[in-house]
């Protein structure tokens, strides 16, 4: 938890040193971008030592809702 909140205050940081030439789209998506790029290496350690999962409709609905709409949501709010 408190390396989520020292991560959101940098990103806070961050977000008002973007330059005003770039879009807020833009930006969003490098933030997107670097993400996967920082978390590709816990992405394989995981999958090297932890057993599949078995996938069903509730959990990709589960999801989708946590990452794709909320975020969504925080972010248009």
């Amino acid at each position: 938890m408190l390396a989520a909140a020292i991560i959101f205050a940098v990103y806070s940081f961050v977000l008002k040193r973007k330059p005003e030439q770039l879009s807020i789209w833009a930006f969003q998506l490098s933030t997107f971008i670097l993400g996967r790029i920082f978390l590709f290496p816990f992405f394989i350690g995981e999958y090297v030592t932890v057993s599949s999962v078995e996938y069903d409709a509730k959990t990709v609905f589960s999801i989708l809702y946590v990452g794709v709409f909320a975020s969504l949501s925080a972010f248009v709010l």
